[in-house]
């Protein structure tokens, strides 16, 4: 597992091609390892950070389906390693918000969000030294994602393609 994670493109693949290709040779080996059906040794986070950035470069691809599980368990196991309210932990949180956008379950990513979002700014604050790192990351705030009182998604600052709408290299 470490030794995937020191191999493993160590800057996030969101928006990120030239990461790609080492993403897709190491992909079946990450999915291999990180299978929830092997028993691993304690690894801290890594077994999260390698789950989280695999499932980061699944969405990229434009496979939620594929990406949900993975982004899923990475959340899991952040939320049980680093606790609720850890930096890495919300930013999985986010991701898998995105992803359930993607995958038109609206109403799920939306309660996701608004806590990822008010966990966000309560722990971070908008003064935090990530918090530029952060809202250079492709993120989805409570008004962006569409709910039947909000109506459409409101402007962001921002402007992301969706995975769905990327074209695969």
């Amino acid at each position: 597992i470490r030794l995937l994670r020191a191999t493993v493109p160590f800057d996030s693949p969101w928006n990120n091609p030239p990461t790609w290709p080492l993403w897709r040779e190491l992909l079946p080996h990450v999915l291999t390892a990180t299978d929830a059906h092997h028993t691993l040794d304690p690894t801290g986070d890594d077994v999260g950070w390698l789950l989280h950035y695999a499932g980061s470069y699944v969405l990229t691809q434009g496979e939620s389906a594929s990406a949900r599980p993975l982004l899923e368990r990475a959340l899991s196991l952040r939320r049980s390693v680093l606790g609720e309210d850890h930096p890495d932990t919300l930013e999985s949180a986010n991701n898998l918000a995105l992803d359930l956008c993607e995958l038109g379950q609206q109403e799920q990513a939306r309660l996701l969000n608004e806590d990822t979002f008010t966990r966000r700014r309560r722990v971070l604050g908008d003064d935090h030294p990530r918090h530029p790192e952060l809202s250079r990351q492709p993120r989805l705030r409570p008004a962006d994602v569409g709910s039947p009182r909000a109506g459409p998604p409101a402007p962001t600052r921002h402007s992301y393609p969706s995975p769905s709408t990327r074209r695969r290299r």
